[in-house]
């Protein structure tokens, strides 16, 4: 019976960050971080979203040469989606996409910043 609960004990916790956060998540999840950022933290901060979105551009990082901000969603301003990646075969295959391309985005949300949530580590494919 002891194992059983301490099973139960070290579980748990598991399940609570096993939800994978999906499109449908991107919005409210804007929305919360406009009505409380602490809120934004505690509620996705660490979670995984995977989504499908289009690809607005793709720009070298300011603060990391040879690493690329690939900004994805259709926000009219800012992109409602950032991923950052650094790796040779993932920046080569990105150079060939343009404006548009539907992208599969994969990642642990990490931060909102100037309207968009930010995934590291994140993995794109098209």
């Amino acid at each position: 019976m002891l194992k059983k609960n301490l099973f139960l004990v070290f579980l748990m916790p598991c399940f609570a960050f096993a939800q994978e956060l999906s499109n449908s998540d991107i919005a409210p999840m804007h929305e919360t971080y406009d009505a409380n950022q602490a809120r934004f933290k505690r509620d996705y901060v660490g979670k995984t979203l995977k989504a499908n979105l289009p690809m607005s551009q793709v720009r070298e990082s300011m603060f990391n040469k040879n690493s690329y901000r690939i900004s994805l969603g259709n926000r009219s301003f800012l992109s409602e989606v950032d991923c950052v990646v650094s790796d040779k075969p993932t920046i080569d295959e990105v150079m060939n996409w343009n404006k548009g391309d539907l992208i599969t985005v994969s990642g642990r949300v990490s931060d909102h910043v100037m309207g968009a949530i930010i995934l590291k580590p994140c993995q794109v494919s098209r």
